[in-house]
């Protein structure tokens, strides 16, 4: 191995430790930018969740690589992972792939999704949002190309007419929602089977599968807004934690593999 700034390299590229280094400039979303694949990545090896129920049956991950630089005002996450397949649909016994981190919003929050007094603040990217953006909302026709219905509310009203007939939309669920402006959602939780959407949308991102991976770029302020949010800065240390799920291996929910908390040194503005 050789050593270039604060971390070391090994012969395959991977860093010895994340370091989230210092660029001057906008944080590109492209996952294939330069900015990104020229930098050395940390690879962080995946374990099965067995903490709760449902476990994950097997580990279909198992390491993922991550590279992570902030400008001043935000922070942009870079994963990557094996995935021969791409799934991004959500429907009856369809599951779409996901990748998620974790900082804690305002104390040391436990590895379990936080805990009392300790929440943690996670940003997941969805295949199944990411596809919505880039060619438009997906319908059970997408899914199952050989169902078949006379019409939908939207061919004869509205749409905040024909809302009345998809309660979830009607009522606001982050997940059924069909203008998306980006295929992060940020979540606060405070333990297992807590997990909320927050009500402050800030992050942005964008997942990209060829050549047998996903890569998939998250980026966020540094000073986030609300409460329950991870304010990072120059200069300091942070812990980070990952998650990813893989769809056709029935992984939702807790059903996935993790990567446990990693220190994060973020370095000092240039």
């Amino acid at each position: 191995a050789t050593a270039i700034g604060v971390y070391a390299i090994a012969s395959d590229n991977t860093a010895s430790s994340l370091v989230c280094g210092f660029r001057a400039g906008e944080i590109p979303l492209d996952p294939g930018s330069r900015v990104w694949t020229r930098r050395a990545a940390y690879k962080a090896a995946m374990i099965k969740q067995n903490m709760t129920t449902p476990n994950a049956l097997e580990l279909a991950v198992p390491d993922i690589r991550v590279r992570v630089l902030h400008n001043g005002t935000d922070i942009a996450f870079h994963l990557e992972w094996a995935a021969p397949n791409k799934h991004e649909h959500d429907a009856i016994a369809r599951f779409r792939d996901a990748i998620a981190v974790m900082l804690s919003a305002n104390a040391d929050a436990p590895i379990t999704m936080g805990g009392e007094g300790a929440p943690a603040h996670i940003l997941q990217w969805k295949a199944s949002w990411q596809a919505d953006i880039d060619r438009g909302q997906q319908t059970v026709k997408d899914v199952f190309p050989n169902m078949y219905n006379d019409s939908i509310p939207e061919q004869w009203m509205s749409a905040e007419q024909a809302k009345t007939f998809y309660p979830a939309w009607a009522v606001g669920n982050a997940l059924a929602q069909r203008d998306k402006k980006s295929p992060i959602e940020e979540l606060v939780a405070v333990g297992f089977g807590t997990l909320t959407t927050h009500k402050e949308q800030e992050a942005t991102g964008r997942g990209v599968h060829g050549s047998g991976r996903w890569r998939v770029v998250i980026r966020r302020p540094m000073k986030p807004t609300g409460t329950n949010k991870a304010a990072v800065a120059p200069g300091e240390t942070r812990n980070v934690a990952f998650a990813v799920w893989v769809g056709d291996k029935g992984q939702r929910g807790a059903r996935k593999q993790y990567a446990t908390w990693v220190e994060m040194p973020i370095e000092a503005q240039g």
